[in-house]
């Protein structure tokens, strides 16, 4: 580990300015609004008992289901190769026919090779694994079967290439026995190692390959994962292609529950659960209607991307949270306008929407996206809505400083654990230089990487083109283990329609003047602010990307879906009764591929193949 507490006076000098900053724009700015007023009780004004109730039995709903095949927690060992031809010995108690060895990597870069001894001193070489491929070996269980039977006596770890880590072993002998009667010895031996936690007591969970979702970092998570394992313990991390923050987060439940896929999995999974009840808020404090907040609380937490994207280590799920949370504090601040209430009490909502960006930006750029309707929202209130220039001064630095000010310094000294592990004399030079790496990547090097998942903007609603990220098949069985990100058909499919249906609608009282409801005009501006950005985009896209997009889509839905039920006709209400059991219904019917759980390979094409461009095993 580096010398973290080592800054150069430059450094320092730029460090302590940047907090001192970000302390004195926190303080005038409070002190600007009246903070001390702040109520939070107005953030859930029109929320009673029932409502209460609702929120909470969706929210243990998804819990609940979200606990299904959600993570190991991973008693572990340490044994470090960190010099070439170190070697980890098991000796036998006696000689065993073996079936399979398995052994759960760390955080590893090199090259090592597995042999064993039988009774007859005859040495095999069984494998060799290189752990700094293209997708890395880290954090992983790996499988090495034996054929013969020969009688084995020792079984040999020994580094070709420095770093391998080995965290947990796993003996098999050839009647499927867990054996665990056995001596472990390291040369050379080393005081840092902890030979004793290698081997489990009972039988490791999920081990073999068919579990592997339980027990071992899968898709990105390689990368968010190890990344926050080796930023929140200062060493060189994999990913710069985003801003440090998600993947900080991410380490504070691995701090928290450890190295495990229930660690990483955590603060992910936090977020998931956080914006159910917000996205009922959200939607009850526009429409008034408890009905259309059930109902966009439910899509959500029976929509397939949500339950998939926020059980892994991504930083989808924790920026989307923000940008949902920025977006409600900026409905607040133009509620507060229309209502004209006086200037501390609208900006004390936008400061806490700037502060929401601020952590947005730090975490995905994606967050940039709602810089635009910020503006508009902004000329609107400030320059139509409010033409009476109160406190003009007072406003612009309340907005220069929550939108510009916070947001930088916070976004730069989310790099600190990053630059403690670099050479760099600046601080200042280290960020920027991070900026052109990330840019560059964007821009230049993502645009030759290949990938089949990859899909056109357009077509994400249409859920064309699902994303695979874990698939497992037993050929003997006929069974299949696989994830996938897409959504939910009755979801996003009808979000088509719903959303034509609303723009019609929305254009019908602004053309009449009449009903015109502010926040579903908001709201549709949210969809399209952090949609149409991706119409843009030059390098290959993915359907997971449309995350972000679909709590205010569901919305939409919600806004539509709840007009029906409040219809005069009472067929209106069987439709609306008749949808959500279809989104219930098909979210039980996908819930094997969301969830890992092992299915016939009949079942998924047979029931769940509707396109040939689902690509489900």
């Amino acid at each position: 580990m580096v010398n973290m507490f080592h800054f150069s006076t430059t450094a320092s000098y730029q460090i302590i300015s940047l907090v001192l900053l970000l302390i004195a724009s926190i303080v005038f700015v409070c002190i600007k609004v009246k903070i001390h007023h702040f109520s939070f009780r107005r953030l859930f004004a029109g929320i009673d008992i029932k409502d209460l109730l609702m929120m909470s039995i969706i929210t243990i709903v998804y819990i609940g289901l979200s606990s299904v095949n959600y993570g190991d927690r991973l008693k572990q060992g340490h044994w470090f190769g960190d010099i070439e031809s170190k070697t980890l010995t098991i000796t036998l108690a006696k000689p065993v026919e073996l079936s399979q060895i398995n052994y759960y990597l760390g955080l590893s870069s090199g090259v090592i090779d597995v042999s064993v001894e039988t009774e007859a001193k005859q040495k095999f070489n069984l494998s060799k694994v290189d752990t700094n491929e293209s997708m890395p070996k880290v954090f992983t269980w790996v499988n090495v079967n034996l054929l013969g039977s020969a009688k084995v006596t020792k079984v040999f770890f020994q580094i070709s290439k420095p770093i391998v880590e080995l965290k947990q072993i796993a003996i098999i002998d050839s009647n499927k026995n867990y054996i665990r009667d056995y001596k472990v010895s390291s040369t050379p031996y080393d005081r840092r190692d902890d030979l004793s936690g290698l081997t489990s007591p009972e039988v490791p969970e999920h081990f073999q390959m068919n579990s592997l979702w339980h027990s071992t970092a899968v898709w990105d998570e390689v990368y968010y994962a190890t990344t926050a394992f080796q930023l929140i313990n200062f060493l060189p991390p994999y990913v710069y292609v985003h801003p440090p923050l998600g993947m900080l987060l991410i380490g504070l439940g691995i701090l928290v529950f450890g190295m495990n896929p229930f660690g990483w999995r955590f603060l992910p999974l936090l977020s998931g659960i956080f914006i159910l009840p917000l996205i009922y808020i959200f939607t009850k404090k526009i429409s008034k209607s408890r009905i259309a907040a059930s109902i966009a609380s439910i899509l959500l937490c029976f929509d397939f991307m949500h339950y998939v994207i926020c059980r892994m280590a991504s930083i989808d799920s924790i920026v989307t949270l923000f940008i949902f949370v920025e977006y409600f504090f900026l409905y607040l601040y133009l509620q507060s306008k229309i209502e004209k209430n006086n200037w501390q009490d609208s900006f004390r909502y936008l400061f806490a929407a700037g502060v929401m960006f601020a952590f947005g930006i730090s975490i995905k750029w994606s967050a940039l996206f709602s810089l635009l309707p910020v503006l508009a929202i902004l000329i609107y209130a400030e320059f139509i809505l409010d033409r009476i220039r109160v406190e003009f001064i007072n406003k612009i630095f309340v907005i220069i400083i929550s939108f510009i000010i916070i947001p930088l310094i916070i976004y730069a000294l989310s790099y600190l654990p990053n630059y403690m592990i670099s050479q760099e004399t600046s601080f200042i030079s280290f960020i920027v230089d991070m900026q052109e790496k990330i840019i560059n990547y964007h821009t230049r090097d993502v645009l030759v990487q290949h990938s089949s998942s990859t899909s056109k903007w357009w077509t994400w609603p249409f859920d064309i083109r699902p994303f695979t990220i874990y698939s497992y098949g037993n050929n003997l069985k006929k069974t299949f283990s696989t994830v996938l990100l897409m959504g939910n058909p009755a979801i996003w499919w009808f979000s088509i329609l719903a959303f034509f249906i609303f723009i019609i609608n929305q254009l019908k009282n602004f053309i009449s003047y009449r009903n015109i409801n502010y926040g579903m005009l908001f709201i549709l501006i949210a969809v399209l602010s952090q949609y149409l950005p991706y119409a843009f985009f030059k390098r290959g896209s993915f359907i997971y990307y449309f995350y972000t997009v679909t709590p205010f889509l569901f919305m939409i839905i919600a806004f539509v879906l709840a007009e029906l039920w409040h219809g005069t006709e009472r067929s209106l209400k069987v439709f609306v009764i008749f949808y959500l059991s279809l989104v219930i219904f098909l979210f039980v019917a996908f819930f094997p591929i969301l969830a890992a759980i092992e299915v016939p390979k009949n079942y998924i094409t047979g029931f769940l193949l509707w396109y040939k461009t689902w690509t489900l095993l």
